[in-house]
């Protein structure tokens, strides 16, 4: 049995109420704010970690770890971006 796949875009839209939107709006502001908080203390982590820490730490492991904290907080940013749209 043959078969043929069409790949068409499809738009659904949804009536939703006033109340409904706000609300979603809501959530998303607070999902936003949670995003800036987590990027702000990946920067106060990393500046700590580079002030106080860093001369106990290999130069390799420092290295390591600042690489970790600044994908974190990209992934963070991106996060923030993403939602924006």
């Amino acid at each position: 049995m043959a078969t043929i796949t069409l790949n068409r875009k499809v738009l659904i839209k949804v009536i939703v109420s006033q109340e409904f939107k706000d609300s979603f709006i809501k959530q998303l502001e607070i999902l936003i704010s949670e995003i800036n908080t987590n990027i702000e203390k990946l920067k106060s982590e990393e500046s700590k970690l580079l002030l106080n820490v860093g001369s106990s730490f290999s130069t390799q492991e420092l290295a390591n770890i600042r690489a970790r904290l600044s994908k974190e907080r990209e992934s963070q940013e991106a996060t923030k971006k993403r939602d924006r749209k």
